[in-house]
């Protein structure tokens, strides 16, 4: 299963890895936070404004985490006429949230079977630009496609970005749907490939030296 950040890696200077430019990408605002939004409210996902900056419409990729098919696709309508009595004849305004939203489904494998194949969604919300395939519902995205555009989030730039799938995919995903793991005093599973595999090789002894 391959998965990419909704932004290609784009390094701030020469000698910053990686990891440094993933901590500094992912950090959410505080009103958009996962789980609980800054009002109280359930928030399933999370405003991304550090990977924006203070950039306009247009000037930064926002790219499909992994491969799909897209199911929902809205442009974003952030400029609308103002119907206010008082505005000049012609006059617009800015949301101050843009509307802009794609859901992408996502199939992939993580092991054998039927227990091996999960589907998943992605969602990119408040874009202020759509691509065009992006727009077209049914058709396939490709992982690191362009999507959109950032749009406005509280009336600064930013993204809305959500992955959630059904409980059964969960518990494919993670062998449960709820508390911790009993590693303990189950084996795991042996079909399922998802993740990191650890192996722990005991010291061998020989009567004269250790082997490793």
């Amino acid at each position: 299963m391959l998965i990419s950040p909704p932004r290609l890696n784009i390094l701030q200077g020469e000698n910053e890895s990686y990891e440094e430019w993933l901590n500094h990408f992912m950090p959410s605002t505080a009103r958009g936070g996962f789980p609980i939004g800054s009002y109280g409210q359930w928030h399933l996902g999370l405003h991304l404004s550090n990977i924006v900056g203070n950039s306009r419409t247009g000037e930064i990729d926002i790219c499909a985490i992994a491969d799909g098919i897209v199911m929902i696709s809205q442009n974003s309508g952030d400029i609308q006429p103002d119907v206010n009595e008082h505005a000049e004849p012609g006059a617009t305004y800015r949301r101050v949230d843009s509307r802009g939203v794609v859901v992408l489904r996502h199939e992939t494998e993580i092991g054998e079977g039927d227990e091996g194949k999960i589907v998943y969604y992605s969602v990119y919300h408040h874009l202020g630009i759509i691509s065009e395939n992006a727009q077209k519902l049914g058709m396939p995205i490709y992982r690191k496609e362009l999507i959109g555009y950032p749009g406005r989030v509280g009336a600064q730039p930013g993204i809305h970005m959500e992955i959630f799938c059904t409980e059964a995919n969960l518990k494919k995903i993670t062998g449960r749907t709820s508390g911790d793991l009993d590693y303990r005093n189950k084996n795991g599973r042996m079909n399922i490939i998802y993740g990191d595999v650890h192996f722990y090789i005991c010291l061998l002894y020989t009567s004269k030296k250790k082997i490793f």
